[in-house]
């Protein structure tokens, strides 16, 4: 292995927290039993298949303003749709009638014409066994209210949505009143932070007539505090919602907020929150429940940091929460927009937050640099983003999209090359992805269709929401991009062509998708939160393990549905697979075979 060393500062007493005895996770937060190395799968090319797939919407008279990427099977027939957002264009579900290796949608329904779509989440939050839909709207432009709207397939035997907010208690916040507020939502995030069997919501709020461009994202004196306030909605297990915000402890946060994210930091079972401000400071919360018995918040103090890189960078446009090292802990991606104010002493850049509780200490050590990922865009900076395995490798790799509310800017694709280390004084090696910008892959003008009469936008795009998912079943996960600017933008500047990759190897990967389903009791129907590992073994008999979560969302409105792709590489067998479920139970499976898609059920 690449061996690099970085300077920590430690502190002392500082002990990590593992899932525990009934099959949790080891000390060490993974089996060491198991020789965590693994051999890529090298990657061919990747083909815009948008048009071809009907993908890319064409079949309007323009193109559209994209913003959301909200994958999922909604109509229940085991393949993954898609919601696309838009906002002041039309925002529609594509129906999946993929077959094997043939990508292909087909139009359901135009949801909204008009609606500020920004971003949202599906999920199961009635635990009923089909997947709703929560659509988070206004974002950068406008103040508006927020729409849940209840999957109605288990009810009526066919798909169709009703606008349940009112109902729900769901459409704004209240000031402890009746009457929902108007405010801009951004991006949210499913997750049940109780513990309690159904799935809260957590919903990022932006600054009220402030432009995300300007020089302040801070709410003026006179304004409602509740304009710049993010909002936590626990879930009454009845159909409806109640703000707990301030009661958690997270109502003093008045930040301009786009793209948070939900992730156990210490693998005690329980959700933390790195809340992901622009032109603000970002901040770490713990969840208190595993400590105390009661879910509530509380800043986690930067001492968590293991070497000089701050939790608290400025200018944070996005981040998100995967298990990059595959070592049984997650960690963070954080996408800074622009480096004005970025705090950090290595220059401007991304950051990549390795957790390093596989060496017995709560924290991070940052580690962008000596993972290669570099060429960091300065100005039209980052909007889109998503992590995902492109090159089947069972590593996750990172797509950004950049740009800005004027202009396009190129995006960019990092793929994974294997692991290096980092040199942790007193605790050990931390090992690390390695990554290569692999860009001009996908950064290419987009196709146009034969006899398309909209206007067709100079490239590059605006990128905004992307799902990486195995669309058709294959093993091998495809890339779809929204693209689009913002409403106040004349239409020829603003309405872009989404893109839909194809990657294809030169020898297949071999792959295992789990789809796991909870109770609906303890663990949320749709399995939101559940935590797999598969150990696997290739020809030579070297053995490795690749660690996923089903989240609910990640990185800039998306979500990458919830089927589990896990890349294998060469692997030519499968030892076990273990699913770590959301109320602490284990399941153990043994004699699974390769390029196989499991449905498992508490």
């Amino acid at each position: 292995m690449k061996n690099i060393s970085v300077l920590a500062l430690l502190c002392g007493g500082c002990t990590g927290s593992d899932l525990q005895p009934d099959g949790a996770l080891p000390s060490g937060g993974k089996d060491t039993s198991i020789d965590d190395t693994g051999p890529p799968a090298p990657l061919v090319t990747a083909l815009d298949v948008g048009i071809d797939v009907g993908f890319q919407e064409d079949f309007f008279d323009s193109y559209q303003r994209g913003r959301a990427c909200l994958a999922a099977d909604y109509d229940g027939d085991g393949r993954t749709d898609v919601f696309v957002g838009n906002p002041a264009d039309r925002s529609y579900i594509l129906l999946n009638r993929s077959t094997p290796g043939a990508v292909s949608f087909e139009m359901f329904d135009i949801l909204y014409d008009g609606l500020l779509a920004f971003g949202g989440g599906p999920a199961d939050y009635d635990n009923d066994g089909d997947i709703d839909l929560f659509l988070s709207v206004g974002g950068a432009e406008g103040a508006e209210l927020d729409i849940l709207l209840e999957n109605r397939l288990m009810e009526d035997g066919v798909l169709a949505f009703v606008d349940v907010s009112a109902a729900a208690g769901l459409s704004g916040p209240t000031r402890g009143g009746s009457t929902p507020i108007p405010v801009q939502s951004a991006g949210s995030r499913w997750g049940d932070y109780d513990r309690d069997g159904d799935l809260d919501l957590f919903v990022n709020v932006s600054i009220i007539g402030k432009d995300i461009t300007g020089s302040t994202c801070e709410p003026d004196a006179d304004e409602d505090p509740y304009d710049g306030r993010n909002t936590l909605w626990q879930n009454n297990g009845d159909g409806t919602f109640t703000d707990v915000t301030d009661a958690v402890g997270l109502g003093d946060a008045l930040s301009s907020t786009f793209q948070s994210s939900l992730i156990d930091v210490d693998n005690d079972g329980d959700l933390d929150l790195y809340e992901n401000n622009y032109q603000d400071l970002n901040v770490l919360y713990q969840n208190m429940l595993a400590e105390t018995g009661t879910a509530s918040f509380a800043p986690w103090p930067n001492t968590l940091l293991l070497n000089s890189e701050p939790l608290e960078s400025w200018n944070a446009f996005v981040s998100a929460v995967g298990d990059l090292n595959n070592d049984g802990w997650e960690d963070l991606v954080v996408l800074t927009r622009e480096p004005t104010k970025t705090l950090t002493e290595r220059g401007p850049r991304h950051l990549l937050f390795l957790n390093t509780g596989s060496l017995g200490r709560t924290g991070f050590i940052e580690a962008s640099p000596e993972s290669g990922l570099t060429n960091f865009v300065e100005t039209l900076g980052v909007m889109g983003s998503q992590l995902g395995d492109l090159n089947g490798d069972g590593i996750l790799d990172l797509f950004i999209g950049n740009g800005g509310p004027s202009e396009g800017n190129h995006d960019q694709l990092f793929l994974s090359t294997g692991y290096g280390e980092i040199a942790v004084p007193g605790y050990g090696a931390l090992r690390i992805p390695l990554y290569e910008d692999r860009s001009e892959l996908i950064d290419t003008p987009a196709q146009v269709v034969e006899g398309f009469t909209g206007t067709v936008p100079s490239f590059p795009y605006r990128t905004h929401g992307s799902c990486i998912v195995d669309f058709d079943g294959d093993g091998q996960p495809e890339l779809a991009i929204t693209n689009g600017g913002r409403t106040s933008w004349p239409d020829e500047l603003a309405q872009s062509p989404d893109r839909l990759f194809e990657f294809v190897q030169h020898t297949a990967p071999a792959y295992l998708t789990v789809r796991p389903r909870g109770d609906g009791v303890g663990t949320p129907q749709d399995g939101t939160g559940t935590r797999i590992e598969a150990h696997v073994r290739a020809k030579d008999g070297t053995t490795w393990s690749i660690h996923r979560t089903l989240l609910g969302g990640n990185a800039f409105s998306a979500h990458n549905g919830f089927q589990l792709t896990l890349g294998l590489g060469e692997a030519v067998a499968v030892e076990k697979v273990v699913l770590r479920w959301p109320d602490g139970a284990v399941e153990v499976l043994r004699d699974v075979a390769l390029n196989t898609t499991l449905t498992v059920t508490h």
